[in-house]
């Protein structure tokens, strides 16, 4: 049961929140949300670590090992992003958060850091895979049968339709 809360991006499993002061919602979501980075910045120094001792680990096995992390927590990074958005109609007739019934959705002051740092999270989520579609592309212009990566934009427009938006912008 540990590896599939690993793979949903459960921080609870890892036990970080004895290492902050307090257990707060807020706090346990930005860390949710850091699980991926902090996994492209291991890559990041992986890499540097094995070009210091002269090991050859070229720069396209890191993207590729980027491109295998984010297709296998994909649909676990979107549903993490999109949480806060998801809210329920509880028995005392008020909405509550479906990942934390605790926190009233739209009226606490918790709920409105969760969508602050959802919105900032969902930009940069489509930003990355926008990255990742024009290194395709430039990959692509010098092997052609590279792909284009064009199912990036598309899924990050089916992740914004999903959420119930009608405006899906990105970069």
């Amino acid at each position: 049961m540990a590896a599939m809360s690993v793979l949903v991006i459960n921080v609870d499993v890892f036990r970080v929140t004895c290492l902050v002061v307090d257990d707060n919602p807020v706090t346990k979501f930005a860390l949710q949300l850091m699980v991926y980075p902090m996994f492209l910045f291991v890559l990041g120094v992986v890499w540097v670590i094995a070009r210091k001792i002269n090991r050859q680990l070229h720069l396209n096995t890191i993207f590729n090992l980027i491109g295998m992390l984010l297709l296998g927590f994909f649909i676990s990074l979107t549903l993490t992003v999109l949480s806060p958005f998801q809210c329920m109609r509880s028995p005392c007739d008020f909405l509550s958060e479906v990942s934390n019934p605790v926190i009233a959705c739209w009226t606490s002051g918790d709920h409105t850091s969760l969508i602050v740092i959802s919105i900032v999270g969902a930009l940069l989520f489509c930003v990355h895979l926008n990255l990742d579609r024009r290194r395709r592309s430039h990959i692509a212009s010098r092997a052609p049968t590279a792909s284009t990566g064009l199912a990036a934009t598309a899924s990050c427009l089916i992740a914004l339709d999903r959420s119930g938006t009608t405006t899906g912008w990105y970069i």
